[in-house]
C-alpha cells in the first residue's frame, strides 16, 4: 500500500517590519527592500492577511562594517527558525546590503524550496510545518554561524535585531538658504531652519521657519521703503526616495517701513496661504548628513496693498514661488 503523500498548506503570508540605523539614511529604504524581496518570492506571500512577520534591521558597527539582522516571528512575537546575522565590508554600498539582505530574507521565507506535487491516486494529508532551512549567503556577506550570539570587533552582542525602539521615527534638523518671488514686490533672499520627523513607511512631517532681512523695494518718489518677511511652514510629505512631495500650510508676516523721511512710519500685514512642495535629497554625506533642494508654490487666500500710510507701491500677486537649499543632519 502506498503511503499517503503529505500536502503543505498554502505558503504563509508575511508582514515586513524594516528598520535602519538613523545614522544610515541611505540604507533606510523600506520600499526598495520590499521590491527586491518581492522579486525573489514566487507567491503573493507579502499580501495580507499575514500569519508571520519578517523583521529586518540594517546597522553599522563602530569599525564601519554594515550589519543585517533577519528573523521571522509569529504574530505573537515568537521567533521561528534561526535568526541570521550578516556583516558586509564598509566598502560596499547600501544597495548591495539591501539586495543581499533581501536574498537572505527570501531564503528564510522558503522562497527557493521546490513546490510539493500530488501523486495520482494518492490521498493528501497535512504535513507538519517545516522550518525554513538557512542557505549560504551571497557574495560579500560573511555569515555568523552562532544562533544566539556573535563576535563583533571584540564585543559579544545578540545575533538578533536591535530593540523595537530603533524602528520608530527618526528626526532630522536642517539649515539652509532660500530665494523667493512673490512674497514682496521685489525678489527676496533669506535663511530658513527646519525639523523633520520621518517614519519608515515613506511619510514625514516638517516644520520650517523662514526670515528675509530688510530689502529696499520700489521707491515712492524720493521715499525709500524697506520690506522684511517672516513665516512658518508646516509640510506633511510623501517620500518615495530620493524625492518628496508635500502639502504646505504657510502663516507669516510682512513688515514695511519708510527709512529716509523725517517721520518714518510703517506697518505690517499677515500672510496666510497653502500650496505644494517638490524636493530631491542627495545620498548621505558622512553617514548622517544629507543635502536637499526644493521648490514651493504657495497661493495666498487674501492679498494686501501697502500699509505705509497713504503710499501705494504695489502688492504681491496671488502666487509666490520659493526655492531652497538645505543641509540636514540626522539626530
Amino acid at each position: 500500500m502506498t503511503a499517503p503523500e503529505c500536502r503543505a498548506d498554502e505558503a504563509p503570508h508575511y508582514r515586513i517590519e524594516f528598520s535602519a540605523d538613523p545614522k544610515l539614511p541611505a540604507c533606510d529604504r523600506a520600499s526598495s527592500f520590499e521590491a527586491m524581496l518581492d522579486s525573489h518570492v514566487s507567491e503573493d506571500v507579502l499580501e495580507p492577511p499575514a500569519s508571520r512577520v519578517l523583521v529586518m534591521h540594517i546597522g553599522r558597527t563602530s569599525s564601519g562594517t554594515y550589519t543585517a539582522d533577519v528573523r521571522i516571528e509569529s504574530l505573537e512575537g515568537t521567533t521561528i527558525g534561526e535568526p541570521q546575522h550578516l556583516e558586509y565590508p564598509s566598502a560596499v554600498s547600501c544597495f548591495e546590503v539591501l539586495y543581499n539582505a533581501a536574498f537572505i530574507s527570501a531564503t528564510q521565507m522558503g522562497a527557493f524550496k521546490p513546490p510539493k506535487s500530488k501523486r495520482d491516486g494518492a490521498p493528501l494529508v497535512h504535513c507538519p510545518e517545516e522550518q525554513p532551512a538557512p542557505a549560504a549567503p551571497p557574495p560579500n556577506a560573511v555569515r555568523k554561524a552562532a544562533p544566539s550570539t556573535t563576535r563583533v570587533t571584540g564585543a559579544t552582542r545578540p545575533a538578533v535585531l536591535e530593540p523595537r525602539a530603533s524602528r520608530t521615527m527618526r528626526v532630522q534638523v536642517g539649515l539652509g538658504g532660500m530665494f523667493s518671488l512673490g512674497m514682496a514686490p521685489e525678489a527676496l533672499g533669506g535663511i530658513q531652519a527646519g525639523v523633520v520627523a520621518r517614519w519608515p513607511k515613506l511619510w514625514s512631517v516638517e516644520l520650517d521657519a523662514r526670515w528675509t532681512p530688510a530689502v529696499e523695494t520700489r521707491p515712492i518718489g524720493p521715499t525709500i521703503v524697506e520690506v522684511t518677511t517672516m513665516s512658518a511652514v508646516a509640510a506633511p510629505c510623501f517620500r518615495p526616495d530620493p524625492f518628496a512631495f508635500c502639502g504646505l500650510l504657510v502663516v507669516g508676516w510682512r513688515q514695511e517701513s519708510t527709512v529716509n523721511v523725517i517721520d518714518p512710519n510703517g506697518g505690517g500685514v499677515p500672510v496666510l496661504g497653502s500650496g505644494a512642495r517638490v524636493a530631491a535629497e542627495s545620498p548621505p554625506l558622512a553617514s548622517r548628513f544629507t543635502l536637499r533642494f526644493d521648490a514651493d508654490v504657495v497661493v495666498s487666500g487674501a492679498h494686501w496693498r501697502s500699509t505705509t500710510r497713504r503710499f501705494d507701491f504695489g502688492a504681491p500677486g496671488p502666487v509666490s514661488v520659493t526655492f531652497g537649499a538645505w543641509l540636514f543632519a540626522s539626530l
